[in-house]
């Protein structure tokens, strides 16, 4: 229905932040033949706002925390956002983060941010969440 469609799309706007283009995940021994990984990086205030997008170039045997690494020598002092997130909002397992990037790149590019662990963008998707499945209660109610 078309707001269920809605509340997806404001869910999903509210994780992931502002759009940007996205590349998914592509074979690993195919990112391996890659003379670098194009990786282009964030961070997620705990308002939500993604703020200063670096793009490195790295080695695709590199690892998630080898990224993290070159985003905050690129910046220049450290940050205090610990989780990683993919380009689809979801928070990475910490043993991922040993991970070659061509694990998770496609096409040679890959989209990291780093956020803390229930910053706005998780509030706001329980919030929608919780709101969404009130307004179904009451729809539903009305019509019984």
């Amino acid at each position: 229905s078309s707001l269920q469609k809605t509340a997806r799309v404001v869910v999903k706007d509210a994780i992931v932040g502002e759009r940007k283009p996205k590349f998914g995940i592509g074979k690993k021994q195919k990112e391996m033949d890659c003379d670098n990984i194009h990786v282009f990086m964030r961070m997620i205030l705990s308002s939500g706002v993604a703020i200063e997008p670096r793009r490195e170039l790295m080695s695709p045997l590199q690892t998630i925390s080898d990224a993290r690494t070159a985003y905050v020598n690129a910046r220049g002092r450290r940050m205090e956002q610990g989780h990683v997130r993919d380009e689809n909002g979801y928070v990475l397992d910490s043993r991922l983060y040993a991970h070659p990037l061509a694990q998770f790149s496609n096409d040679c590019k890959l989209n990291l941010d780093f956020s803390y662990a229930d910053d706005l963008s998780v509030t706001a998707m329980k919030t929608s969440v919780d709101a969404t499945h009130s307004t179904w209660a009451w729809v539903k109610s009305k019509f019984r």
